[in-house]
């Protein structure tokens, strides 16, 4: 009997979300600011250049992952409200779609009529199933569009002041320094994180995301010092 599919995904959900807004947070900002320093700006104007940099890169993830989730929630409402006035039109049919489905899959026909016959019984629950195995699609992935939106934002934060402290807190001889290591030990650190969801090994994850980042900076850095 299918469980409730939607238990299974937040945790993936969010630590996508803390993957990819922090990297995002990392890469943008600690590439920005290294660019600026190559350039030879000074502390004050790297800083406020990289406020603002964090702060639009919050309100850009923020706008775009709203209008993303909003769209994938309507989507997905709009089809199950489809399947389910087909399934008061034409039940027939619309178990016979399930029945191919758990066929392919490589059920025996007697554990075939079982499923089915257990997860018709209630329309929510056959819905539920239908959405996920046969339109690959899963009710309550996305609930709050506004929700998603703000924690993608907040995470790009998190990943964005990392890089822009040092300027803040330490001598400006030392800064630059401080801020690519600090950011390159967090960029592992999500790299490692990241391998919970693509089951790569964690080392491996998070070399990946270092050499990444490192490229990333090597290329405004070099940037920078030509346009300075």
């Amino acid at each position: 009997m299918p469980h409730k599919l939607e238990h299974d995904l937040p945790s993936a959900r969010r630590i996508r979300q803390a993957v990819f807004g922090i990297s995002h947070g990392i890469v943008s900002i600690l590439s920005l600011l290294a660019g600026l320093a190559a350039a030879g700006a000074g502390r004050v104007t790297i800083v406020i250049t990289g406020t603002i940099g964090v702060c639009a890169g919050a309100v850009t993830l923020l706008s775009i992952e709203y209008l993303a989730a909003k769209s994938q929630k309507e989507t997905v409402e709009g089809w199950m409200a489809h399947e389910r006035t087909e399934w008061k039109r034409k039940p027939a049919h619309e178990l016979k779609e399930m029945v191919d489905y758990y066929r392919k899959a490589g059920f025996a026909a007697g554990e075939v009529r079982m499923i089915v016959k257990r997860i018709s019984k209630k329309e929510g629950q056959w819905l539920e199933a239908h959405a996920a195995h046969v339109l690959h699609m899963f009710p309550g992935e996305v609930e709050r569009p506004g929700r998603e939106a703000l924690t993608l934002a907040g995470f790009h934060v998190v990943g964005g002041v990392i890089p822009l402290l040092p300027f803040v807190l330490v001598p400006v001889d030392y800064s630059l320094a401080t801020s690519i290591f600090a950011s390159l030990v967090l960029i592992f650190v999500v790299g490692c994180v990241k391998a919970r969801i693509t089951m790569k090994h964690w080392a491996w994850s998070g070399a990946e995301m270092l050499v990444l980042t490192t490229a990333a900076v090597a290329v405004t850095f070099v940037i920078g010092t030509i346009a300075g």
